[in-house]
């Protein structure tokens, strides 16, 4: 703080054009080396710590924004047991 108070303007302003906002650093720090496509569950983690941190800032998100996570997963392919082995009958054949 007190090094800001000695700057003369024109450095505070060179200083101020280099910096990014909340939001920005945000997004730097929860996708620092993140994978989105092999780490689903950190990018997951990383979306809702940025719609939170959005919320604080700009109050809560619009509701199309909330209803994208929900219309994925009730459009997502659900889990299907392996398929046996060709040596073994299912249950039910023969």
């Amino acid at each position: 703080m007190i090094l800001l108070l000695r700057m003369e303007s024109d450095q505070f302003r060179a200083l101020l054009a280099t910096a990014v906002d909340a939001l920005e650093h945000k997004f730097k720090v929860v996708t620092n080396g993140l994978d989105t496509l092999t780490d689903t569950h950190r990018a997951s983690q990383a979306a809702e710590q940025l719609l939170r941190k959005r919320s604080r800032n700009f109050g809560p998100p619009p509701p199309e924004l909330r209803r994208r996570p929900l219309a994925r997963r009730a459009n997502a392919q659900p889990h299907r047991p392996p398929v046996p082995s060709a040596g073994r009958k299912a249950a039910g054949a023969g």
